[in-house]
């Protein structure tokens, strides 16, 4: 059974995508209506390789012409790049994904190219955010003073860890991630820990206060352990913030040893087309929809029934209100949710489609497209992870514009500095300068920021209420996908308290010598 022109053209416009044919001897081709729509062109349009280069990008028409004559028909390879093109009606910038196979001669020389161009605009913007979005938390939590390691829940090795906690026991990156959660313990704590770490889940964070915590060196340190769960890359992990409580530990024990010898203190797009004929009950699948849900082009049944047996238990009902609601009347089915292939596998997708009617207005066929957005859903789901695991950090955390705006401030920014996040958005950093650091001091930093490095230093700042509060800070640039630097993040952790503790404990030591 053969697609109409109409609906091949009709299938173009919902999935976006549109279809050539390239004469390499005479550098002219034909295209598709969906094609025309993409580029904006009309019958009139010179469609040949200069008509087709004047299309691309500038900055990218010499390379795409270069790839054209010298990959493609020079040495016989298939097309497959994504590139930006200059509509001709309308002069937007559009990101488009172009594929195609050669024709050879008798004598092994390419004659004709055919194929396809999607315009994959939305995706690459998504693509573009998400890739910002995850840039920006894996910035904050590389730079915060906390250290935090991500350990896989099944296996409890760690698959990331930041350079805070790299210093803080004294490995490097590399030997961390070689290691497991039972290298970092005494033995004697290990079914403790052992036990908290497999009771996390569900987002529930789990405490440890005073964790004992073995360094290179053979050291033990103590730790303030929050642990919750996240999907990192796929795979179930625990995310821990560690907070260095063993020199309060030892302030707090060394206090109590000196009036009873003191005691000891304590403590993170595939695209698949399909057209379904609704008096019949029988649906025309491409190969691409075939392989989005795990079968061999032209395994899946032809009939409707073959695909909602796909569909997760859950989410069938749901799915087929929609496509009623469309046929009665509604036209457009649009829905993400999930399947479940032959091999067992979950795969999330996202599908829409249009109904068309006769002259009655009765609904004869319905044709759309299914994306295969898994990745998509559980990257988010990830960022949005990330994005907790930043508000419940116990850092001060300020984002701001390359100008110095305040974008953003999490939680402990507010309770610390005692500026509501509504005050501070649009404001700039200075608002909370104490004027105890010079000039020269942030001329310095800036310089030192100005070359794309991390700042590491102390601001003594004044809160809303104008009393001082100290805090060590960490200032990084926020380089966005084609690295150049979009903003900076500031990380902060007040020691007001851990300075007067250190001030009172040497007063009362020196009183005590005197006695």
């Amino acid at each position: 059974m053969a697609i109409a022109d109409v609906t091949l053209d009709e299938i173009e416009a919902v999935a976006q995508i549109g279809s050539y044919a390239n004469d390499l001897v005479t550098g002219r081709w034909a295209s598709s209506a969906g094609l025309d729509a993409i580029f904006g062109i009309d019958a009139g349009f010179e469609r040949s390789t200069e008509g087709w280069a004047s299309l691309v990008h500038p900055d990218e028409r010499a390379a795409m012409v270069a790839y054209l004559t010298e990959d493609v028909a020079a040495r016989g390879r298939p097309f497959d790049r994504q590139y930006r093109i200059i509509r001709a009606d309308s002069g937007e910038e559009r990101w488009v994904h172009g594929r195609g196979r050669l024709e050879l001669d008798g004598s092994g020389r390419p004659i004709r190219s055919v194929g396809t161009i999607t315009d994959i605009t939305e995706q690459h913007r998504a693509q573009e955010a998400l890739r910002a979005s995850e840039a920006r938390y894996a910035a904050i939590l590389e730079g915060t003073a906390e250290a935090i390691l991500i350990a896989d829940a099944a296996t409890y090795r760690y698959r990331w860890v930041n350079a805070a906690a790299c210093t803080l026991l004294g490995y490097t990156r590399d030997e961390l991630l070689g290691m497991r959660v039972h290298d970092l313990h005494p033995a004697s704590a290990l079914p403790t820990i052992l036990s908290r770490f497999g009771e996390i889940g569900d987002g529930r964070i789990s405490e440890g206060q005073a964790v004992p915590c073995l360094r290179k060196d053979g050291s033990v340190l103590f730790a303030d352990i929050r642990s919750s769960t996240a999907v990192v890359a796929g795979a179930p992990c625990n995310i821990a913030f560690f907070t260095d409580v063993t020199e309060l530990r030892e302030l707090d024990q060394a206090l109590r040893r000196s009036e009873r010898n003191l005691a000891e203190a304590q403590r993170v797009a595939a695209i698949g087309s399909w057209e379904w004929d609704l008096a019949t009950g029988t649906a025309l699948r491409s190969e691409e929809l075939h392989r989005i849900y795990g079968m061999a082009p032209g395994e899946l049944a032809a009939t409707t029934e073959a695909v909602f047996a796909l569909i997760h238990p859950e989410d069938r009902a749901r799915v087929e209100a929609s496509v009623r609601a469309a046929i009665a009347g509604g036209d457009r089915h649009e829905l993400e949710y999930r399947v479940i292939r032959p091999d067992g596998r979950v795969r999330i997708i996202h599908e829409q489609a249009e109904v068309h009617r006769d002259a009655r207005g009765v609904g004869i066929r319905m044709f759309g497209t299914t994306q295969d957005v898994t990745d998509q859903v559980t990257a988010e789901a990830e960022r949005s992870r990330l994005a907790v695991a930043v508000e419940q950090t116990s850092d001060a955390v300020l984002i701001t514009d390359l100008a110095g705006t305040i974008e953003y401030v999490n939680p402990a920014f507010e309770a610390v500095s005692g500026y509501r996040r509504a005050e501070v958005i649009g404001q700039n950093p200075r608002m909370l300068k104490s004027g105890r650091q010079s000039a020269a001091f942030y001329r310095a930093m800036w310089d030192h920021l100005a070359g794309g490095r991390n700042w590491t230093g102390r601001f003594i700042n004044r809160r809303a209420d104008g009393s001082l509060y100290q805090v060590e800070a960490t200032i990084s640039p926020i380089h966005d996908a084609h690295g150049a630097v979009g903003g900076y993040i500031g990380v902060q952790r007040d020691v007001t308290a851990l300075q007067a503790a250190r001030s009172g404990l040497a007063s009362e030591f020196r009183e005590r010598a005197q006695v």
